[in-house]
């Protein structure tokens, strides 16, 4: 980690971005386009290219209407999310960092709790494995949401909101430990330690929004 992402994380706040998208852009027509697959599980797949190009998953149809049941337990599954993010005072990017959150990849603002990867929970409000800072308006960067993400490579995520929350993968891959925590490649052989993923683990961003579910928001 560089010592100006350093200083920004520890002192000012802010983190820049290098690099990956940035949750709040302007979505283009080619951005929202999608092909649509069954994959060999009979699970339900959207692959999504431009700006952020992933693979989403599904248990249902994706057009499958929730019950009022799904729509309650979700509700209350963010409002847990928001009690987290305020009992730890996240809105201070310093504080997410005394939590033990490090930026994923240099500078990068998905910020990853290790110990929370490895811990076997899988969704659970009060312990998230990412937490996403961004700018905000007043040039200091805040929680944008966090994201919970499998313990194992080809493990699925929960599904107990039905198709409000789908979780998605990204067939980017590359060097991983225990095939969830991504190594920067630094040459075309991966780090002692590590092996050859062909995409990631799956991940389902939750945000105290309007649209809490959407790996868009």
């Amino acid at each position: 980690m560089s010592q100006r992402c350093a200083a920004n994380l520890e002192i000012e706040g802010g983190v820049p971005m290098e690099g990956g998208h940035q949750h709040g852009t302007e979505l283009t027509p080619a951005d929202l386009a999608f092909t649509e697959r069954t994959a060999a599980d009979g699970r339900f797949e959207r692959i999504y290219g431009g700006i952020n190009p992933r693979v989403e998953v599904s248990e249902v149809p994706f057009d499958q209407q929730p019950t009022d049941a799904e729509r309650e337990a979700a509700a209350d599954f963010v409002d847990q999310v928001a009690a987290t993010i305020d009992d730890r005072g996240w809105d201070d990017p310093a504080q997410v960092i005394r939590d033990g959150y490090r930026p994923m990849q240099e500078c990068n603002t998905h910020l990853v709790n290790v110990d929370a990867v490895l811990d076997g929970r899988d969704l659970d409000p009060a312990h998230p494995e990412f937490v996403v800072v961004e700018p905000g308006a007043d040039g200091r960067n805040h929680v944008h949401s966090v994201m919970f993400m499998v313990g194992e490579n080809d493990a699925h995520g929960p599904q107990p909101f039905g198709p409000l929350a789908v979780w998605h993968y990204h067939e980017t891959g590359g060097c991983m430990i225990r095939g969830v925590l991504l190594i920067p490649a630094v040459s075309t052989a991966c780090p002692a330690g590590t092996s050859a993923y062909e995409h990631t683990p799956e991940m389902l961003h939750v945000a105290v929004s309007a649209t809490p579910f959407s790996p868009d928001m």
